[in-house]
């Protein structure tokens, strides 16, 4: 059946209708004809987000109009619109026009009244406060509409007034058989019908009945109840009596389909304050599970790609630190997997540490929106929080801070030896581009830049010196004994590694204008210097600062790129787009 709501659309055949006596009427300037679904005026005062009215004229409906007489004056403080298709999801929804504005036309005592409304293309409800006396009609014109990506009709899946309040003595039929044995022993059979549900549904019989029967509890609550509140409660305020049932979103929780998704989004978009927050995270939540699921790829190409798989990456948006050994290993510090991977001279990737992949809810240390990542971040060895840089020491050790200024330290065959936190204040976060924290080294021991801070410390975690530098710290790297470090010109300032003095410009010949933001620093086995800017420029100055060369690594920009070179100085290593791309030096 179309839209796949076999329950709703059997419910609401068999009770939707107004009461003959009743004055209240709905109508509409047209309707679309569908022989297998309802899209008729009454289904946007039904309480149920599933169905909707549809104009029926073509085009984009421009125009068309729905409207509800409440048979006498009534109070309403405020009208909520679900202006689009809420029949499956913020998915469905998009491929449907969407109101966008729309003209609130409100018959009072004294006349009509005439308000515009302002929709956001989001899938949730719309609240307009009428700011007028008694109402006794109302109707909604359509003027703008969203286009959907698939099909031209504009719906209105509910229109609803003083949601979610219970006016006073609204519905008191429905008020005293909530009272009644007959309501109690509905709510029993279908609290034993929800837990049956459940537990048909981890032990796979019938699955696709009984996750549909929870999916439409956890929206719409009991079933018993739909037929009753047609019956019973008023047009215009119906959705009040109909609430999602939090039972049946915890039990959908624990089967971690997926497909609950839609019916999460729907549950939501009805919900009004902490049931509404924890709904919109439970979504985010089940995306990020979605993308961890499908995440089975085994052709990843050499040299990376966006995504989760051993050999993929994803910066988030965040820089990849990247650097490489005397043997040729290539280091990726894979931020926005929370991992270390590494990679051969061609580009295929060997392996990588980290926990397993999962979810994560912290970015940098702020709790957010959740995100899938190749492994959970962790806090034990050889695990980590947003790894920010990777640096490879004397006799290959190697250093990895992550956003939680934890360093690690360790061999290539990856056994730890050291695990300590820089014990600075200074803040560490995302969205930076240049900037750190940053390793480099010299002799035995690692230097750690964070804002312009420069810790030094041995790889097993005693401390040797601290200092600042001037200000804070884009780009460094140790030249010969010498902390080379750009500040935020386009000057390399040298500074003492002993105690920080502040030696003057490094550079000879400054770092030529080209329209670059962002730059990276490296070094090579002979101490030379290498810089690389965003605009795709590579210049290299010897040890003393004196200009050597210039190359074009690429033809256009690249947007947050990070640099290491070859053990032999033949090839530069240049991550950017979560890929590493392989710059031949010898051209």
């Amino acid at each position: 059946m179309k839209y796949g709501h076999w329950l709703l659309v059997a419910v609401m055949a068999s009770v939707l209708t107004i009461p003959a006596a009743a004055k209240v009427g709905v109508k509409a300037s047209s309707s679309y004809d569908d022989s297998e679904t309802d899209h008729s005026a009454a289904m946007a005062f039904d309480g149920l987000l599933e169905t909707s009215w549809t104009e029926g004229q073509a085009g984009e409906g421009i125009d068309e109009w729905i409207e509800i007489d409440l048979g006498e004056l009534t109070d309403i403080t405020t009208i909520s619109i679900w202006g689009g298709d809420y029949s499956d999801g913020s998915k469905r929804f998009s491929e449907q026009n969407r109101i966008k504005r729309a003209d609130v036309i409100l018959t009072t005592e004294d006349g009509e009244v005439t308000k515009t409304m302002e929709l956001g293309d989001r899938y949730t409800r719309t609240e307009l406060r009428t700011g007028s006396k008694p109402i006794r009609k109302v109707r909604v014109v359509i003027k703008e509409v969203y286009s959907g990506s698939i099909f031209d009709n504009t719906h209105i899946s509910e229109i609803a007034f003083d949601y979610p309040a219970k006016p006073a003595d609204a519905a008191p039929k429905l008020d005293k058989w909530m009272e009644s044995r007959e309501y109690e022993a509905n709510q029993e059979a279908y609290e034993e019908s929800r837990k049956e549900s459940y537990k048909k549904c981890k032990n796979g019989d019938e699955y696709s009945e009984n996750f549909k029967y929870l999916a439409s509890a956890a929206v719409h609550g009991p079933h018993f109840m739909w037929s009753k509140v047609q019956e019973y409660a008023p047009l215009g305020f119906r959705g009040s009596y109909i609430e999602l049932d939090p039972e049946a979103v915890e039990r959908l929780q624990r089967l971690k389909d997926v497909n609950v998704i839609p019916y999460l989004e729907t549950a939501a978009a009805r919900a009004v304050g902490d049931d509404q927050y924890w709904l919109e995270d439970l979504v985010k939540a089940f995306r990020a599970h979605e993308v961890l699921i499908s995440s089975k790829r085994h052709n990843i190409p050499n040299w990376g790609t966006t995504g989760l798989e051993p050999g993929a990456l994803n910066g988030l948006g965040e820089p990849l630190s990247i650097d490489v050994n005397t043997s040729g290993r290539i280091y990726v510090a894979d931020v926005g997997n929370n991992r270390l991977q590494w990679f051969t001279q061609d580009g295929r990737v060997e392996g990588a540490y980290g926990k397993e992949a999962g979810v994560a809810w912290s970015w940098f240390g702020v709790e957010g929106d959740p995100y899938a990542t190749g492994a959970s971040p962790g806090e034990g060895p050889m695990e980590f929080e947003q790894p920010t840089y990777v640096a490879i020491g004397n006799y290959d050790i190697v250093a990895v801070i992550d956003a939680k200024k934890r360093v690690q330290t360790f061999n290539e065959e990856g056994a730890q030896i050291g695990n300590f936190s820089i014990p600075s204040d200074a803040y560490v976060g995302y969205g930076r581009g240049c900037g750190t924290p940053i390793i480099s080294w010299w002799g035995d021991d690692f230097y750690f830049m964070i804002d312009k801070e420069v810790w030094a410390f041995k790889p097993t975690g005693e401390q040797i010196v601290k200092f600042e530098t001037s200000s804070e710290i884009l780009g460094a790297v140790i030249v010969d004994g010498k902390l080379l470090v750009r500040h935020q010109n386009r000057e390399i300032i040298e500074y003492a590694i002993e105690d920080g003095f502040r030696q003057g410009s490094f550079l000879r010949k400054e770092v030529p204008e080209d329209g670059s933001e962002d730059w990276d620093l490296a070094t090579d086995a002979e101490d030379n210097l290498y810089i690389a800017t965003d605009a795709g420029w590579l210049y290299i100055y010897n040890k003393k600062g004196k200009f050597v060369r210039k190359m074009q690594m690429f033809a256009n920009a690249k947007d947050k790129m990070r640099i290491a070179v070859s053990p032999l100085m033949d090839y530069l290593y240049v991550t950017a787009g979560d890929e590493i791309h392989k710059v031949d030096l010898s051209q």
